[in-house]
């Protein structure tokens, strides 16, 4: 089990695309997300089943407290019933190039610490790099 997680619009369903290899999970440029709860896709990967789970982003800014709320609760109950099944093998944290923000802080710390106990390994993926002439520049300026 690979849980991607982030903000909304940072692209974690295209992230899905990417690895599965065609377009299995919806996307959209629109102001607001597409996935409104966790999907699962499942591919193979080196004769090892994955099952990658595209959670919705939680700073929607339509969102009322009721609205977050829930989808925070949709998400720890995604993350329970996964502990229960097998546990979470990965979380991935989603964020776009450029300046961390104070929100996408808060559902990193949210995820890795609240919710996952930082009991989970994490790996960072940072997406709209596709102006960007090798992807390991970004890296080598931004690793602090």
């Amino acid at each position: 089990n690979v849980v991607l997680c982030g903000e909304t619009g940072v692209g974690k369903s295209a992230l899905v695309n990417l690895v599965v290899g065609k377009p299995v999970a919806e996307t959209s440029c629109d102001a607001d997300g597409c996935t409104q709860d966790a999907q699962h896709y499942d591919i193979s990967l080196d004769g090892r089943r994955i099952r990658l789970h595209d959670t919705a982003g939680l700073n929607e800014p339509t969102l009322e407290l009721a609205g977050y709320l829930d989808a925070v609760g949709k998400a720890q109950r995604l993350l329970i019933n996964l502990e229960r099944s097998g546990g979470i093998s990965l979380l991935v944290f989603c964020m776009r190039a450029g300046r961390i923000t104070a929100s996408g802080q808060k559902v990193y710390r949210l995820f890795e610490s609240v919710m996952c106990e930082r009991r989970v390994p994490v790996a960072i993926a940072v997406t709209h790099l596709e102006s960007e002439g090798r992807l390991e520049d970004w890296w080598a300026r931004n690793e602090k």
